[in-house]
């Protein structure tokens, strides 16, 4: 009856797993790798355009900028799961409970040549809040030249030059926006990077605005406008799914700009380069999204598998003492 009741807990176990996600609240370790790295540092901090410290992206040698997860919900597929984004902020909103308002985007180079293809776009400032998936529609996309006005720039991403792919409404499902004490807990030292302090002299905390997006709405959309385009490794974008390799690039906007990442580029020292960029200097190096993070839905299966065969052996013991009786 005790090997009964062991297996029926198993079957539980393995069946909820399959539906577990990462939460949007979860500690960086374990869950998060870091995507984006700056030389010599991660990420300048004070050098937002905006002024404003929930647009400045702040990040040291020990503490990074921008971080990636990703779920494939345990299925089969390589074109569904869930993207999940993690960026660093030096500070806040006035009331805790509110949720994120400015822009922050996520560009895309699919093709490795320095050019950004796409861009995810997360617009808290609004009251129509959304998260939306973005190509432009002045060139080709993605964009396999070379040419100047494209390499190293974001400025040709504009609100009059992209076409909405996808779209979905903010809410608690997909977004997070939390103290790094409350997330990490660091202490008060480590979650001020910056060392920026209120008009009363206290200081403002660094706060992580974490977010997901559907990666069967991301990869569909490439791969609908992208066949026939080969990447840096000679493969059909037209097959994308989550084996295939891409550069990021994460910046955060003021609302009233009319420029995407008009505020704030991770991994660059605004003040000096303004929007320029390179792989190692905002560009992450390529990396894909599959066997880059611990995925926390198959811990439990793999307890589960241990625990089928320690209830094997206990009915094994159980079928021996009988004998012996």
């Amino acid at each position: 009856m005790r090997c009964l009741v062991y297996f029926l807990t198993i079957v539980v176990s393995i069946y909820t797993s399959k539906a577990a996600i990462i939460p949007l609240d979860a500690a960086t370790d374990g869950n998060f790798v870091e995507a984006v790295v700056g030389v010599p540092v991660p990420e300048w901090g004070g050098d937002s355009t905006s002024n404003k410290g929930y647009l400045d992206l702040v990040g040291n040698n020990q503490f990074g900028t921008f971080y990636t997860g990703f779920d494939d919900v345990d299925s089969s597929s390589s074109t569904d799961g869930t993207m999940y984004f993690r960026a660093r902020v030096a500070e806040g909103n006035k009331k805790s409970t509110d949720p994120y308002r400015g822009q922050i985007y996520v560009g895309f180079d699919l093709t490795d040549n320095g050019t950004i293809d796409y861009l995810l776009s997360y617009n808290g400032s609004t009251s129509n809040s959304s998260i939306s998936l973005y190509k432009p529609s002045g060139f080709n996309s993605p964009d396999t030249t070379t040419n100047p006005v494209n390499l190293g720039n974001v400025a040709t991403f504009t609100t009059n030059s992209i076409v909405n792919q996808a779209t979905t409404a903010i809410d608690a499902t997909n977004s997070n926006f939390s103290s790094v004490i409350a997330i990490d807990g660091l202490t008060s030292t480590t979650a001020n990077i910056d060392g920026g302090v209120d008009n009363k002299g206290a200081p403002l905390i660094d706060h992580f605005l974490t977010w997901s997006f559907s990666f069967s709405d991301f990869s569909a959309t490439i791969r609908e406008n992208s066949l026939g385009i080969a990447n840096a490794a000679a493969l059909d974008l037209g097959g994308f799914d989550d084996t295939y390799t891409f550069s990021m690039l994460v910046m955060t906007s003021d609302a009233n700009s009319n420029a995407f990442g008009g505020a704030d580029y991770g991994g660059i020292n605004d003040n000096a380069l303004g929007s320029s960029f390179s792989v190692g200097a905002g560009l992450s190096a390529p990396t894909s999204l599959s066997g880059t993070v611990p995925e926390p839905s198959r811990y439990p299966l793999l307890l589960g598998l241990a625990a089928l065969g320690w209830v094997a052996s206990c009915r094994r013991r159980y079928i021996t003492k009988k004998a012996i009786r």
